[in-house]
């Protein structure tokens, strides 16, 4: 699937960043630590903007049922942006804990709506 590539990533960043600060100090690599807080943020976000931007086109392409796409992709959205804003409000470790939920909800969200889209 061309959209499981770049959520996966997301996933997986948003729930190793709360602990890149123990990490960092405890001498351990690993590509939230080679990122950054900072940043890691950022790519957690652009990865499921990506996915979502990739499920809608697809779902065009393969003629999917576009407004079942469009629902999921909506509701992705929500809590991406949900998760943007409570980072924002409060950019801590905790925080981060928080955002891992509402990321991989965000991608399982997505996912079953591209696939309830798939005409058989």
């Amino acid at each position: 699937m061309p959209i499981g590539l770049p959520l996966l990533v997301g996933v997986h960043l948003a729930q190793t960043l709360p602990d890149t600060e123990t990490d960092l100090a405890l001498g351990v690599g690993g590509f939230a630590v080679t990122l950054g807080r900072g940043r890691g943020v950022l790519a957690v976000w652009s990865t499921l903007i990506g996915g979502q931007l990739i499920a809608a086109f697809s779902a065009w392409a393969l003629e999917s049922n576009v407004q079942i796409v469009f629902l999921g992709v909506g509701a992705s959205f929500v809590l991406v942006a949900a998760s943007i804003g409570l980072y924002h409000a409060r950019p801590s470790s905790a925080t981060l804990r928080a955002i891992f939920r509402l990321v991989a909800a965000s991608a399982v969200i997505l996912v079953g709506g591209w696939l309830a889209a798939l005409r058989m």
